[in-house]
């Protein structure tokens, strides 16, 4: 018969890559190897494309990585698909070191490109690492278009810079881009935000003149709900009389603006706002958006979840927090009220009556239950949240896993109700071994996340050796994490770093603070 060709392979290949079936995928890369027949810049290109529907940064990353060593070149659309699938994981850094790659190899990467970036940062309203990200560009001779400005708006209001955003216009006029009212909106945001209510009067002058009901979106009806929350909060008479009937005309009120100590509100576009931010799922989703608007603050007030490894999950966990804060709340209320003094309070007796009731839920609850209030505590960051719920399952006569141990140093890992806590996560680690529950790859990676996160470079090559002593199998993205913190330190002191880092087991190769792991193969 007629052998298949790389083409023909490809085609496949392709079609699996667009589904995100990664098991038949390789399984025909393998029999593609088989046949002796060499990947070639297309199959690459699928199988890039393929993490990319997963949103897999490091696999991405990783077969980048093995097409270039090929010698096989990338166009700027794949490598803009891989920035796209980093920034969507989460994984800047990833994106940030394909775009300096870029730079040297001679590809020139475009406007939109680094706009991409910019949003990345402007969701979390990091302006120091934006303004480099700008710098760079200007230093690469790429000229700001409009939506590179509204990005640098973008992060100055979610920070509350508000000189840096009104500089911003100012450039814009020099590059020949006149603001409208988008722009002129985010500059009322950044004082809004900064609670400076003469800034927030001032710009709503050139807002007011832009007419921004004729193509009214997100960010001008925030930027009108902002300035009458901070004219309510801070204005004075005579600047609240000026605007109050102008934004009445834009549909704000601001006599209905709740002052700052009664906000207990998120508007619809906060809800979904949130909602895209942090991708969350079909469930999470509609949970949020059918709670209650006292939940969904709730909800909100809580903060970033961009630490969290399951968003949608903690999603979920705080409302059932809320929940019960709230049954908490009305319960004092309906005590204090002197309905239910005939009550016995006592903690031992309710106990036994807890465990003759065995139809309540809280004695009810399987083990998997228990395990995922535990790992809900730990993606939150909340170390003792997570020992509690390990001591209500043995309570109960349900014995933890080292899954349910993990989620206690994964507790210790994230910045969240507790800061990070290298010393506590290694004591922990070691208890449970005391305890006959051995360690897995997640236990030691846990505890060598709390050593980089915290940037205590000794810390976490004295981890990383012991992990590989222990016979831990780690793989590229953990060399990584340890190599951030060791680029950062400078000197001659990098490279002795950098070597013990070789020692404990990768290859001597290194491109751009980038190792290849002796344990990633081919399929």
């Amino acid at each position: 018969g007629v052998r298949p060709t790389v083409d023909s392979f490809n085609v496949v290949i392709t079609a699996y890559a667009r589904k995100g079936n990664q098991m038949a995928l390789f399984s025909w890369l393998e029999k593609m190897l088989n046949d002796g027949l060499e990947p070639t810049v297309e199959v690459y290109t699928s199988i890039i494309n393929s993490f990319a529907v997963l949103r897999d940064a490091y696999g991405a990353d990783e077969w980048m990585q093995r097409m270039v060593d090929k010698g096989l070149q990338p166009d700027i659309q794949l490598l803009s698909t891989l920035i796209k699938a980093c920034l969507r994981a989460d994984e800047v850094q990833v994106a940030m070191k394909w775009l300096d790659w870029m730079s040297v190899e001679g590809f020139k990467p475009g406007v939109n490109t680094y706009v991409q970036i910019l949003g990345f940062h402007a969701d979390r309203g990091n302006v120091a690492s934006a303004e480099k990200l700008a710098a760079t560009m200007r230093a690469e001779g790429i000229k700001p278009n409009r939506d590179f400005y509204i990005r640098m708006l973008d992060c100055c209001a979610a920070a509350g810079e508000a000189f840096k955003s009104a500089n911003l216009l100012e450039e814009m006029e020099a590059e020949g881009i006149l603001p409208g009212a988008t722009e002129y909106g985010l500059v009322i945001q950044s004082h809004a935000r900064a609670g400076d209510a003469v800034g927030v009067g001032k710009w709503l002058g050139f807002y007011a003149e832009q007419d921004p009901n004729s193509q009214p979106n997100a960010r001008t009806r925030r930027a009108e709900r902002a300035a009458a929350a901070c004219l309510r909060n801070y204005g004075e008479e005579e600047v609240l009389a000026r605007w109050a009937p102008w934004l009445r005309q834009c549909g704000i009120d601001i006599d209905d603006t709740p002052a700052q100590a009664r906000s207990t509100e998120v508007t619809p576009e906060e809800i979904e706002l949130f909602i895209a931010r942090f991708r969350l799922d079909d469930s999470a989703t509609k949970a949020l958006r059918g709670e209650s608007p006292e939940v969904q603050h709730a909800v909100l007030s809580r903060g970033t979840l961009e630490r969290s490894l399951n968003p949608s999950s903690a999603v979920m966990a705080r409302i059932n927090e809320a929940h019960k804060l709230l049954r908490r709340t009305r319960t004092d209320a309906f005590n204090a009220s002197g309905a239910v003094m005939g009550r016995n309070r006592d903690a031992k007796v309710q106990r036994r009556r807890q465990q003759e009731r065995p139809s309540l839920p809280y004695v009810t609850l399987s083990a998997g239950g228990f395990s995922k209030a535990a790992l809900q505590c730990g993606e939150q960051g909340d170390s003792d949240g997570a020992i509690a719920w390990l001591a209500e399952m043995k309570a109960n006569k349900w014995e933890p896993t080292v899954v349910d141990h993990n989620a206690v140093l994964l507790g210790y890992a994230m910045d969240g109700v507790s800061p990070i806590n290298p010393g506590m996560a290694v004591a922990y680690l070691e208890s449970m071994q005391e305890q006959g529950v051995e360690p897995d790859t997640n236990s030691y990676c846990a505890v060598l996340r709390c050593f980089t996160e915290t940037g205590d470079v000794e810390g976490a090559l004295a981890w990383f050796e012991r992990t590989r002593n222990a016979g831990i199998q780690l793989y590229r993205h953990h060399i990584d994490s340890v190599l951030a913190p060791i680029m950062l330190t400078g000197g001659s002191l990098t490279d002795a770093l950098l070597e013990r880092v070789v020692a404990t087991g990768t290859t001597a190769k290194q491109r751009r603070a980038s190792f290849d792991f002796f344990v990633i193969k081919l399929p």
